[in-house]
């Protein structure tokens, strides 16, 4: 009688053996197609009618085709301050319901938007006022379109200390080298996010405040949806 000890390597030898039995068979279907054998005669061969494991194997869809790159899923640059936990919530869940990705980061939008990714820029800050120091900012807005990501020149106007670390630059004065706060005009490259459509729509409200579902009907229309 076998000790139940063992049954334990036996049952990972033959789950070994079955991995190599199908390997084998994956094998032998793609030498068989590469020889021009119907997909009908392998699929008889297989015991089925059943096309589905042979196209996946030759890495097509269910149907047979060639599979296609799915397109980017959108995503929506969310920017809202001043805006409360509740809201904010209430926005992304929104978003989401849509199947679009949210990021609140700058950089990852631009580099989301520099990859291809269609981004949406959605700005629902309480501060959109076009109407500065007005008690009851009446003329609330929110902003939502498309952008697209591009590279801007920075020109900033700084001392040389400002672009050494710091301890390097204690040393300098206390050496007496006064050149460390001579200005000096440097340039880099500023991450812009301009818009391609959309703009600013009137801010969107119900009854507990921020009409979320509006709001993502406008990011719907910035991506044509």
């Amino acid at each position: 009688m076998t000790s139940s000890n063992t049954w334990p390597q036996r049952i990972a030898v033959a789950r070994r053996a079955v991995d190599a039995a199908k390997l084998a068979e994956e094998q032998a279907i793609r030498d068989a197609l590469a020889d021009s054998t119907p997909v009908s005669d392998v699929a008889r061969a297989l015991g089925t009618k059943d096309r589905t494991r042979i196209y996946a194997i030759q890495g097509k869809d269910p149907q047979g085709q060639a599979p296609q790159q799915p397109a980017l899923t959108p995503a929506v640059y969310l920017r809202g301050a001043g805006a409360d936990a509740a809201t904010w919530q209430r926005v992304e869940a929104a978003m989401w319901a849509r199947g679009w990705a949210t990021v609140r980061d700058r950089t990852t939008a631009f580099h989301l938007a520099r990859g291809g990714t269609p981004v949406v820029f959605c700005d629902f800050s309480t501060d959109l006022d076009a109407t500065p120091g007005a008690h009851f900012g009446y003329k609330l807005f929110v902003r939502v379109g498309r952008v697209r990501a591009k590279y801007g020149t920075d020109r900033r106007h700084v001392q040389l200390a400002e672009l050494l670390p710091a301890d390097v630059v204690a040393g300098l004065i206390r050496e007496g080298a006064a050149w460390v706060h001579r200005s000096v005009d440097v340039e880099g490259n500023d991450m812009e996010l301009p818009l391609v459509n959309g703009g600013d729509n009137p801010r969107p409200y119900r009854r507990d405040g921020l009409d979320e579902q509006i709001l993502a009907r406008l990011v719907a229309d910035a991506l044509d949806q």
